[in-house]
């Protein structure tokens, strides 16, 4: 079962594969802009709070689900429609492409956001607190922020 999540901001959005046994998600859009996988034994683990990406025991497991999850996005790629943006999707959700490529295959909507949150994202301290910004720099924010929602209800 290939479980699609492209809904809400890019952090937010995986893919994911999952059998009767296993469940392994692929974060395109992780913290840092590094991908991170996911792995959880749903027989042992049915609420998956421990993640086995990273256990020995589960390597063969991880593998095997890895290769589901490239040969169900293959067949997603060769089934999609042209619109609605799954043929960007397809590269996103891609483990195998540079990330530069990736950010390519953006379009201007979604490049924007993602720029916007890696910039927000590089602006915390290394305390997890952001850092001091200008009344200035708020206020022209703001000012985008509202020209950017005029022109998606207005359907620019």
């Amino acid at each position: 079962l290939l479980l699609i999540n492209a809904w809400g901001n890019a952090p937010a959005q995986s893919l994911a594969v999952v059998t009767d046994e296993f469940k392994y998600i692929q974060w395109p859009f992780d913290h840092g802009m590094a991908a991170a996988e996911e792995l959880y034994h749903l027989s042992a683990d049915q609420y998956e709070m421990k993640n086995q990406v990273a256990n020995p025991e589960y390597q063969s497991a991880l593998s095997e689900m890895q290769q589901l999850y490239d040969s169900s996005l293959g067949k997603w790629k060769a089934e999609c429609v042209d619109e609605g943006n799954y043929p960007m999707y397809a590269k996103i959700y891609d483990r195998h492409l540079p990330w530069e490529e990736k950010v390519a295959a953006l379009d201007t909507r979604m490049k924007r956001l993602f720029l916007e949150w890696r910039e927000a994202d590089s602006k915390l301290s290394s305390s997890g607190k952001p850092k001091e910004v200008s009344a200035e720099k708020r206020a022209a924010k703001a000012a985008a922020r509202a020209k950017r929602k005029a022109e998606q209800e207005s359907g620019i």
